[in-house]
Formats: C-alpha cells, sequence, structure tokens
C-alpha cells in the first residue's frame, strides 16, 4: 500500500518540477521529507503530530524513570511505529519500533481473537461452536464443578467476560506446570466468590481454560495456534506466544523489565516471570510495528491488511459489545469526571477488552502490567483508529498514572480532538485536576508485630492446594518461620497475633519489591498440636489463597476419600464371594 502511495506521489512531484523548474530548494527539502516520512512507514500522519508524540514521550520517561518505550498509531491508512529509550541498560540496546516486549494481559485479546477465528472458520459445519457453547459440551466429563447449574450452563463467553463468579488461581508465585487440561479438572477446587453472571471478577485461570478450548477443538497447542492463526496472519514479524516471557538467550532483541532498587534501575530476576499453564491469560511479545498491525484488524473489525475476514462479523460484534458491568474499583481506573476538561468512562468488559467512551467516542482498550513491563492497547472502532504503549520498567508503576495520560495523548492525535494535556501535566496526572493525595488507596496498613517467643512446631509442615500450589512452612534455629509458596514466593513471617494465629509475610528474596511486607497470612484447624490449614490473605495477590495439609496438588481427589472407597470395593468383594460360596 505505501510503495503505491510512493509512486503516485512520486509521479506528481516530477510532474510538478517538470512545470516548475524554477522550485526553489525549501520546496524540494518539503516534498524530499514527505517522501522519506512515507518510505519510513510512518503513513502520513503530519510532522507537527509525531514531533507532539516525542516530546510527551521524552517528558513520561524523564519524570516517570521510564528505560525504553514503544508508541504506535493508527487512523486509517496512517500508521506510526517507533521506540525511544533502551531495551536493555547493560550493555545499552536501543528500543526501535522492532524490538519486541512482553504485553502481559493485553494478551488476554489474542485468546478471543483465536477463538473468533476458529470460529469462524468451523461456521455452518459439524465442528462449529460460537460464544454461547456450553463448556461441558467441549470437555464432557472433565468439567466439574461443585455447582450443577455452573456446570450445565457455563458458556465460552463467561469465561471471557470474567463473569463465572469463581476466584482466581496464583500466576504470581511460579506454580508447578500441570497442563491446561489438567485444571479443567480442578475448576471444582476454585472459591465461589459471587453468583453466577451477577458479578465482574478478573481470572487469569479462566483464560487458560478458554485458551483450552482452542486446543481441544483443533488438538493443536494454544501458543501454536496463535502464532500462526494471529501472528503470522497479520504479519506480525517481531511477535511471538510462547510458554516462556523471559526472554531467552536467544531473543537478544527483546526488552528486558526493570525494577527501581536501592535508587537506580536493575533488571527482573527471570524467576518471578513464570507464567506456567495460563498463557492464555497473556503469552505475546510485540513490537510496536507488531502492535499496529494488531490494532489495525481490531480497528478494521477483524480484517487483514489484505481485507480477508478473519472474524465474522456477527461473532466480532461479541468481542466489542458490554457482557458485564465492571467493579467500581475498575471503573474508577477508566474514568475521567467533571474535574477533568474532557470526559471518559470505562463502565463494562467485552470479551477480552475493556470497554467505555473516550470524549464521546467508543473506545476498546487493556491494559496489562507484569512486574515492569507494562501496556496498553485501545482502538476506537468507529474511526478505524487505535495506539499502543509499551514499556519496560520500572516496577512499581500503573496503569492510570503511567500509561492513561500519554494514551489520551495519542488519542486526541488519532480522533482530531484539542490537546488537554501539556509536557507538565502528562507527567503530574491527575493533578492538578485531581489532588493525588484524595484519591485513598487500599488500606494496606498492618497491625505492629508481637515480640514474644512463639512455639514453631506447630505451624512448620507442608500445605497444600489443588489450585494454589504449595505453601511450605520451616523453621530456623526453633525461633525464626520460614515460608515457601511455590517455587517463587520465599521469605520469613512474623508474628502479628498468636491468639489468631496471624503472620506478616516478609519475602526476602525473589518477591521482595513486587509484594514487600505487606501481606499476611493465618493459621486455622488447630488439631493434634498442630495447625492443619493457612490462609494467605486477598491484599497479597488480589484473592485468598488457602492450603491444607493431608492435600496433594499432584493428586486430584484426597487420599482419605479413596480410603472409604477402597474398603467398601474390598467388603463388596468379599461379600460376593462368601455368597458365591454358600450357593455351591
Amino acid at each position: 500500500m505505501f510503495t503505491k502511495i510512493i509512486n503516485a506521489h512520486s509521479r506528481s512531484v516530477y510532474n510538478s518540477f517538470s512545470i516548475h523548474r524554477t522550485m526553489n530548494a525549501q520546496h524540494l527539502m518539503t516534498v524530499l521529507v514527505v517522501l522519506c516520512t512515507f518510505a519510513s512507514g510512518q503513513g502520513s500522519f503530519f510532522q507537527n503530530e509525531t514531533d507532539l508524540v516525542d516530546a510527551m514521550v521524552s517528558a513520561v520517561m524523564r519524570c516517570k524513570n521510564i528505560p525504553g518505550m514503544s508508541v504506535s498509531m493508527v487512523r486509517g491508512g496512517d500508521f506510526f511505529a517507533k521506540g525511544y529509550g533502551h531495551a536493555r541498560l547493560d550493555p545499552p540496546l536501543n528500543w526501535t519500533s522492532q524490538t519486541p516486549a512482553y504485553l502481559a494481559s493485553v494478551g488476554k485479546a489474542f485468546t478471543s481473537a483465536l477463538l473468533g477465528v476458529l470460529m469462524t472458520e468451523t461456521r455452518n459445519t459439524a465442528n462449529s461452536f460460537y460464544w454461547d457453547t456450553k463448556l461441558s459440551s467441549i470437555f464432557g466429563d472433565d468439567f466439574r464443578l461443585t455447582n450443577d447449574y455452573l456446570r450445565t450452563e457455563m458458556t465460552i463467553k463467561d469465561l471471557l467476560s470474567h463473569r463465572t463468579g469463581l476466584s482466581d488461581t496464583d500466576v504470581y508465585t511460579g506454580i508447578q506446570r500441570i497442563g491446561r487440561a489438567e485444571f479443567v479438572k480442578r475448576l471444582q477446587y476454585l472459591p465461589t466468590l459471587s453468583p453466577f453472571r451477577e458479578q465482574w471478577i478478573f481470572n487469569n485461570l479462566l483464560y487458560a481454560i478458554a485458551g483450552h478450548v482452542g486446543e481441544k477443538r483443533t488438538g493443536q497447542g494454544y501458543e501454536s495456534l496463535v502464532n500462526s492463526k494471529i501472528v503470522a496472519a497479520l504479519g506480525m514479524s517481531q511477535a511471538s506466544c510462547g510458554t516462556e516471557i523471559y526472554p531467552t538467550s536467544s531473543q537478544t532483541n527483546y526488552a528486558l523489565p526493570y525494577h527501581f532498587k536501592n535508587g537506580k534501575l536493575e533488571v527482573g530476576d527471570s524467576r518471578i516471570y513464570k507464567i506456567g499453564d495460563v498463557g492464555p491469560a497473556g503469552c505475546v511479545s510485540a513490537s510496536a510495528e507488531d502492535l499496529g498491525k494488531w490494532v489495525q484488524f481490531m480497528a478494521s473489525g477483524g480484517k487483514t491488511a489484505n481485507q480477508t475476514q478473519l472474524i465474522h462479523p456477527d461473532l466480532f460484534k461479541e468481542i466489542t459489545k458490554a457482557q458485564r458491568l465492571l467493579d467500581e474499583s475498575s471503573v474508577s481506573r477508566f474514568t475521567l469526571d467533571s474535574d477533568y476538561p474532557v470526559s471518559a468512562s470505562g463502565t463494562w468488559y467485552g470479551l477480552g477488552w475493556y470497554g467505555g467512551y473516550y470524549r464521546g467516542h467508543k473506545r476498546l482498550l487493556h491494559p496489562g502490567n507484569r512486574y515492569g513491563y507494562s501496556a496498553v492497547v485501545g482502538f476506537f472502532p468507529d474511526k478505524n483508529a487505535g495506539f499502543s504503549i509499551s514499556i519496560n520498567g520500572p516496577w512499581y508503576n500503573d496503569y492510570r498514572t503511567y500509561l492513561s495520560p500519554l494514551s489520551y495523548v495519542l488519542s486526541d492525535i488519532i480522533l482530531g480532538e484539542n490537546q488537554w494535556l501539556d509536557n507538565n501535566t502528562v507527567c503530574s496526572f491527575p493533578a492538578p485536576y485531581k489532588n493525588p493525595s484524595s484519591i485513598v488507596p487500599l488500606n494496606r496498613s498492618m497491625p505492629r508485630d508481637e515480640t514474644i517467643p512463639i512455639e514453631t512446631p506447630k505451624y512448620v509442615g507442608i500445605y497444600q492446594s489443588r489450585v494454589f500450589g504449595t505453601m511450605t512452612i520451616g523453621q530456623i534455629n526453633g525461633q525464626i518461620l520460614t515460608f515457601q509458596m511455590n517455587s517463587a514466593g520465599i521469605g520469613n513471617l512474623s508474628i502479628i497475633s498468636r491468639a489468631d494465629g496471624s503472620f506478616r509475610m516478609i519475602f526476602n528474596e525473589l518477591l521482595n519489591d513486587v509484594v514487600g511486607s505487606d501481606c499476611s497470612l493465618q493459621f486455622g484447624s488447630f488439631n493434634n498440636e498442630s495447625y492443619q490449614s493457612v490462609k494467605v490473605a486477598s491484599n497479597c495477590f488480589y484473592t485468598t489463597y488457602e492450603y491444607k495439609k493431608g492435600v496433594e496438588f499432584e493428586e486430584l481427589e484426597d487420599k482419605s476419600a479413596a480410603v472409604p472407597l477402597s474398603k467398601w470395593s474390598a467388603l463388596g468383594v468379599c461379600l460376593f464371594v462368601a455368597i458365591s460360596l454358600m450357593c455351591t
């Protein structure tokens, strides 16, 4: 497309030059700048627009200590993609428009798109399936839930819209891989937090189950499907979906994540970037150029650059349609109320996208965040326009203050709206419109610790869960209690209250700059002079994790439940033999 534009423009320039041989050097230079702009793949975004992006990005990176960033914009046929700063600091590696970076939860939209593609390919065939297809018809007897209504009525759409009412599982501490098929069987052990379809509850595990739907329907692995059906189909030449999200030794051009420690940026430890079996909740790494193509695909209603309709329009509508209203906390992330000079909202969730409006324009977007890696992709379906932003630190960063101000700048450019943020307010946001101190964070204050020695043996042991993995409580010199959650959650315990068995969790390795000392756990079910269960509070990882002794993560059923069964089976055999002997 760009070649045709360049050729047409070149002929126009040549004819003009033939007629006006007296064209001065300044006019000729202007023409050359335009030609170079097209040749660089930046479409027809005007110089003042790209200059504004450069200035705003520079301001945000400077005031937020961001090591590197990429930006893309799409407006009809116009295309802009550029990298800034460094993808790696030591040795330095510049971030270009072709530098891939991990996108975290932005990848959820790839799962809904993949299923939309597969539904389109099998449409009106014997193998067809749709958003409202029941999961029980796909997984059969492996789909086990304690609630019969959920088991018979839950659909693909319920998984993708976070409206099942089920709790999330642990995607933070390096839980052991057991396979997505195995997790389907374990959904029965997930806590229920709300009635079915009555509340929006973010759930990474259920996106993994949605990805497994694609595996069941095709017999191919999820990662392979995304790479062939989405990445390759859209020509996203630097993008990939893999089982590991931290760059491998061969991915030397990928951006690394950074944390701010002791006043300087340090690269994140690869061990905390394990996503286990939940790849469909976010497995994609992509460059600015890749994301520009992804935005074009979504903004055009599921069409490739050559106008091939990968997702049928009826199926695509469901992706961008309101499926469930958001909770109040999530709404606040995307809202600009009357205190701001413009309006914005985000009140509902579609299938892998948050939905709302910006300055009266319908907007779909999704941010993602994983220990330094942060990204957001958004598009305006009625304008065939959209944008992307990716950064590689520093942790801790959040969408509201790090990415949303710049997203407003990009949105105003592609929508043709007047800018309301400048080099200063893009950094101070939400000030001067809101006083940051008036935005009250969640109360994560902890009670003061007790200093009286504790009886460590009654706490020590291995506690497990079939969905949250393993919690091991150990001791040092009979005085200090230690904990290890799966492979990455390591630290010491400091008692808060002896009376209720509560402790502060002090992460002293790997996750210490991710969680810090804001976590707590509580022991329970005291029996035989020791505790039999332990719960990690929801203020650590956004949901409560409960582990018990006598439960084995790798075993699907309780061994204690199997014993009575074997006794009854043995009794049945004995009775059968006895009766047989009596009858002979």
